[in-house]
């Protein structure tokens, strides 16, 4: 039971939300890897990667345009 009300908490998350919850839980340990952290989330690997290595996003790279 425990599972299916931390996913419906993940649903109410807005997308950077989940992105930084990801993070957070890499950088304190909590998912010993990108690949766990992207399913826990539902987000895609790669993507996750990329903004652990420090790629920002669309909205912020594109401000100025």
């Amino acid at each position: 039971m425990r599972k299916v009300t931390e996913q419906c908490n993940i649903l109410k998350l807005t997308l950077e939300q989940q992105y930084e919850a990801a993070l957070k839980g890499l950088d304190t340990g909590v998912f010993s890897s990108i690949q766990k952290a992207a399913e826990a989330y539902g987000l895609p690997k790669s993507s996750l990667g990329y903004r652990k290595n420090g790629r920002q996003t669309r909205e912020i790279t594109h401000q100025e345009q």
